[in-house]
């Protein structure tokens, strides 16, 4: 599962989070990567270290993205193919 959350709008980690929680309870583990996006745009950020705490405790994994620069996008999904075939 990839999870889009907009850094400059918190709301969007809080609805994440839930449909996380709901996504495991309905199928179970699986995995899944939270794309913290507009990482261009940090300085505008609404996400704070705590935050950045909340996903670590859900199990989440995160990466930086940039829909605009493209920045960590194929890290993203490296990242969530790595997490589906473990072994590999």
């Amino acid at each position: 599962l990839l999870f889009v959350v907009d850094g400059t709008r918190r709301e969007t980690l809080d609805r994440a989070l839930d449909l996380y929680e709901e996504s495991r309870l309905a199928i179970g583990p699986v995995p899944g990567l939270f794309a913290l996006s507009k990482c261009d745009l940090v300085d505008t950020w609404e996400l704070t270290d705590a935050d950045l705490d909340r996903l670590r405790a859900a199990g989440g994994t995160w990466v930086a993205t940039s829909a605009k620069t493209g920045e960590g996008v194929e890290q993203a999904f490296a990242t969530l193919v790595a997490e589906m075939h473990p072994h590999d």
